[in-house]
């Protein structure tokens, strides 16, 4: 099975936020196979980022859990 998920790294004192996986995420195809999929992953990356930027990253995943 191949890992073609997004991913976002929070350091534990939440002072580093790394993308990963971004070139693997392009390199997939989903882009062209499916652009309204590929559309909606960035765009729950990018929602995650800034929860995590705002420090509400844990807050949030204790809520819908």
């Amino acid at each position: 099975v191949e890992d073609l998920d997004l991913d976002l790294w929070v350091s534990a004192d939440h002072s580093e936020i790394i993308r990963l996986d971004e070139d693997e995420f392009e390199e997939s195809g989903l882009a062209e196979r499916d652009p309204k999929a590929a559309s909606r992953a960035v765009q729950a990356l990018d929602e995650l980022e800034l929860l995590a930027q705002r420090g509400q990253l844990t807050q949030s995943l204790h809520t819908t859990a």
